[in-house]
């Protein structure tokens, strides 16, 4: 249980970066004001957390 918990706190926090990185690309890109498309990407990276942390524990109930 503690190597899937470990797994899923490692892809979450390479998602949150790869996001970040790609939100202030965005930004430099199209210039808009900040909080929109953070707001746009947290709420992605909450959904995305939740799908992955849902996947892990059906994995690991199934072992």
């Amino acid at each position: 249980m503690k190597k899937y918990v470990m797994v899923s706190i490692i892809i979450s926090i390479i998602i949150v970066g790869s996001i970040i990185v790609a939100g202030t690309y965005f930004l430099k890109r199209m210039e808009l004001p900040p909080v929109i498309p953070f707001t746009i990407f947290a709420i992605i990276i909450f959904f995305v957390l939740l799908i992955i942390n849902f996947i892990i524990i059906k994995k690991s109930n199934r072992n």
